[in-house]
């Protein structure tokens, strides 16, 4: 039997797990006698280990419970398991709402990767994060112009724009 190893859960989330064993870094024997050795067990699904970062990802079904497998893995002594919280990722639906809402108003010109990347130019390069509204006012007139000019182009998820003439009053 392996001497007692110390490890602990870095991550955890719905049906993902990285333990980390700082002992074993660079030691590619034990990683892969540890891949092995979680890969009988029928609630995991995939196993990642490196021994370069010390490092053992465990994509899992619902049901798997830590607890079960705690002197199962070669001799490892988990720390934290019990104390650290499994994130649910409740933040990817407004995210993905913001992101569609973004792409639908400008017309598919603007998402919020680029809205992120142009922010973070901006203030990387100690510019005014004025210019990325300025950016995304132009995208959505360059939409609203195009829906006007090719009303047939608007998809059925497009935003309904101003008619013609409004445009045409207003300027």
């Amino acid at each position: 039997m392996h001497p007692r190893q110390h490890a602990y859960v870095a991550h955890r989330c719905t049906g993902r797990l990285r333990l980390k064993v700082p002992a074993q870094r660079h030691n590619g024997r034990y990683f892969a006698n540890l891949r092995r050795q979680l890969g009988d067990h029928p609630e995991i699904v995939r196993i990642e280990v490196n021994p370069l970062t010390a490092s053992v990802l465990i994509l899992h079904r619902e049901g798997f419970d830590l607890q079960d497998l705690r002197n199962q893995f070669l001799g490892l002594e988990l720390d934290c398991a019990e104390r650290l919280p499994v994130v649910r990722r409740p933040a990817a639906r407004p995210i993905a709402r913001l992101d569609s809402g973004l792409r639908q108003v400008s017309g598919g010109e603007v998402d919020l990767a680029a809205v992120i990347m142009k922010v973070a130019l901006a203030v990387i390069t100690r510019g005014s994060v004025l210019q990325v509204v300025q950016w995304i006012a132009e995208a959505v007139l360059r939409a609203a112009i195009k829906s006007v000019i090719d009303p047939d182009r608007q998809t059925r998820n497009a935003v309904q724009l101003p008619s013609r003439q409004a445009l045409l009053a207003a300027a």
